[in-house]
């Protein structure tokens, strides 16, 4: 009899695992249409309507049409995004590299913690976690800068993407921070705005 090795073909993905891998996936996706939509929102101006005349009214002949004024035209309207981004900076000395290794950044990448923003910070202090991201928002918006832009966080699995990539981790604490907030998405849109307009 010949033993068989097992492969990464032949051995399947604890289910915990799949199920965080497909709700990051997720999220990401969300993230990323959220962050699309908010970075280019317009706003078109639409001309108000008549009011419809009561139904006691109906019977009554009706008045000759007065000329009206022409409609303000239909113009997109570029409006201001409402949040600024400002991160507090809180720099970890460890779990990440010190340049990109010449390499150019091409993506962000929107991760959530599954622990609170303080047991965040303080994983990512810890050299044996391997984990950082650039970026943490907590529940209520306020974001804290981690490594530094021009800096490799270890956040995406491969050091390829790591380097091509900033990475910003969203608080999601199911004692603290159970839900996403609204603060924490525009807080994170903001952020990504600021960081894709360099």
């Amino acid at each position: 009899m010949v033993p068989v090795r097992a492969s990464r073909r032949n051995v399947s993905w604890p289910l915990a695992f799949r199920e965080v891998v497909r709700g990051r996936l997720l999220i990401l996706l969300l993230a990323g249409l959220f962050v699309t939509s908010s970075c280019v929102a317009r706003v078109s101006v639409v001309p108000q309507r008549d009011e419809l005349a009561p139904a006691s009214l109906a019977d009554a002949p009706a008045p000759q049409p007065t000329p009206r004024a022409a409609p303000p035209p239909r113009l997109l309207i570029a409006t201001r995004f409402p949040y600024v981004a400002q991160p507090e900076w809180l720099p970890t000395r460890t779990n990440y590299d010190e340049g990109r290794g010449g390499a150019a950044v091409n993506w962000i990448v929107l991760h959530y913690t599954d622990i609170s923003y303080a047991r965040t910070l303080k994983a990512f202090s810890i050299p044996a976690s391997n984990v950082s991201a650039h970026y943490v928002v907590r529940g209520d918006g306020h974001i804290g800068q981690v490594v530094g832009k021009a800096d490799t966080a270890w956040h995406a699995g491969n050091y390829w993407f790591n380097q091509r990539s900033i990475g910003i981790e969203l608080e999601l604490d199911h004692i603290t921070n159970p839900f996403f907030t609204a603060e924490q998405y525009y807080a994170a849109a903001a952020l990504a705005c600021a960081i894709s307009a360099r």
